[in-house]
């Protein structure tokens, strides 16, 4: 990420009566004949402004200026935005652009003379240090600065984690953790989703296991050997071995699989949510990666596929398995 100069060469501001619980004391303050740059806020007022319309009369001046958008990320680099001066019972009776920068560990801001007298930046976010993604803001009804926090993350500052199983989320049974930002289900054997809400159907628990090594992608043939699925017994499926547990679905070269002609998945695999789907399965012979080809049932049982497989269309057709 490229740092430009302006998070090096700016004009420090350490103003106090700045902030948004200043109210005006003695002659009132104005940003009117403010030269033009880059400006850092740093007191105990606050470092940057508020994102929210701001009292009248704070900020010890009469207008109370406030940024009318959210601040950048530092990979937005510069932007334009919006500065607004709330007077006469309008949050915005005034406003002029601003840019705005995020160097890393504080904002700069490129001011510009205000449209008129008695109107002044304020500052608003006085809470150092927001973690965990969480957002500094100033909350007009309290009257003071507070960290906004992103799910499952609490505390003045965004640093206690939130028990987001508490809500009991996962469904039929399964069991809730608590993650970074969320949770996660481990669901039980005959459910799958993000809370285990989808039911898996019977071919998900009542498959036949296949453990055949000598099905990989990078198995050749052997000698004279050539195994074939001319037998198979159609039926659902799961393979499980060193070779494997799924089919590929890229075409595989002959007289790999240990057979002549090996057979690969001609489309993706389902989602747990697409339940059961057709899929076409292609046998590769004389340089044509589909010159035999079959219709086949595929399902995701979540942890693993099952395949309903069919004879093939004549001898020394096999499916082939990668991992």
């Amino acid at each position: 990420m490229f740092i430009g100069s302006e998070c090096s060469s700016y004009t420090l501001n350490n103003e106090t009566d700045r902030g948004v619980l200043a109210s005006q004391v003695g002659s009132i303050k104005c940003d009117w004949g403010l030269v033009t740059g880059w400006y850092r806020f740093n007191s105990t007022a606050g470092t940057r402004m508020p994102t929210t319309c701001v009292s009248r009369y704070k900020c010890n001046t009469h207008a109370t200026g406030w940024l009318n958008g959210t601040h950048p990320t530092p990979q937005e680099s510069i932007v334009n935005r919006r500065v607004c001066f709330h007077w006469n019972s309008n949050c915005c009776n005034w406003d002029t652009t601003i840019k705005v920068r995020n160097c890393g560990l504080f904002y700069v801001y490129r001011l510009v003379n205000p449209p008129s007298c008695h109107l002044r930046y304020c500052l608003g976010c006085r809470v150092t240090g927001c973690l965990n993604g969480g957002s500094c803001f100033f909350d007009n009804e309290k009257e003071t600065s507070v960290c906004s926090c992103k799910l499952s993350w609490s505390g003045q500052r965004c640093e206690l984690g939130t028990n987001m199983c508490s809500s009991n989320p996962c469904l039929y049974g399964a069991t809730c953790a608590n993650i970074l930002n969320g949770y996660t289900c481990a669901c039980s054997a005959y459910f799958t989703g993000p809370r285990c809400e989808i039911p898996l159907g019977s071919e998900c628990s009542s498959y036949t296991l296949n453990n055949e090594t000598d099905r990989s992608v990078l198995a050749s043939q052997v000698g004279s050997i050539k195994r074939s699925d001319n037998a198979l017994v159609t039926a659902w499926y799961r393979f499980n071995s060193t070779a494997g547990t799924k089919m590929p679905t890229t075409c595989v070269s002959k007289k790999k699989c240990n057979t002549h002609v090996p057979g690969w998945l001609n489309g993706t695999h389902p989602t747990p949510q697409e339940g059961i789907v057709d899929r076409r399965v292609c046998f590769h012979w004389n340089n044509n990666c589909c010159y035999w080809a079959i219709t086949i049932e595929v399902r995701n049982c979540g942890l693993f596929y099952v395949y309903r497989l069919v004879k093939p269309p004549t001898y020394y057709l096999r499916y082939c398995v990668t991992k």
